[in-house]
């Protein structure tokens, strides 16, 4: 009977610290997103851009005064930009660390290059800096659920 007994109490404190830690599957499901976010910024389609945000998702870039909350207004504000240059992210790093349940937070480092569209001779804008997120993962989908863009430097070509 005690045998019976320390077993039962081991695999209820086994199962009860396992449930506490992240799902592989969620953090790449959130590393997928940030995969995602750098090449939707960059298309077309506004569909495939809103699809990595929270419906009320909240995007800042501090340095440009830029605040929006709503997927849908961080989406317009992407056709505005891609509307009048033609972009290249590309992300260096990503950190993604779960916080707690369904909600992780990561940091990035991206690089990105701008030029004004039809403009094949324009100088070339590069931005270098962090995206700091927090990401949630909903119907086992992860999605960005506040972006805040830091500009580390600016440069233009």
């Amino acid at each position: 009977m005690k045998v019976f007994a320390a077993l039962f109490v081991t695999l209820l404190l086994t199962t009860g610290c396992t449930s506490t830690q992240p799902n592989n599957i969620h953090l790449k499901n959130c590393e997928k997103t940030l995969q995602e976010y750098i090449t939707y910024r960059d298309a077309q389609s506004a569909a495939d851009y809103r699809s990595v945000f929270t419906d009320n998702a909240t995007f800042t870039i501090p340095a440009l005064k830029i605040s929006l909350t709503g997927a849908d207004d961080i989406v317009l504000r992407q056709q505005q930009a891609i509307s009048k240059t033609k972009s290249m992210h590309m992300m260096t790093s990503a950190n993604i660390k779960h916080i707690k349940s369904n909600l992780y937070e990561a940091n990035s480092y991206f690089v990105l290059h701008q030029q004004a569209i039809g403009q094949p001779h324009a100088p070339t804008t590069i931005f270098n800096g962090t995206y700091e997120d927090t990401l949630i993962v909903q119907n086992s989908r992860c999605l960005i659920k506040s972006r805040q863009v830091n500009i580390i430097k600016k440069q233009v070509w």
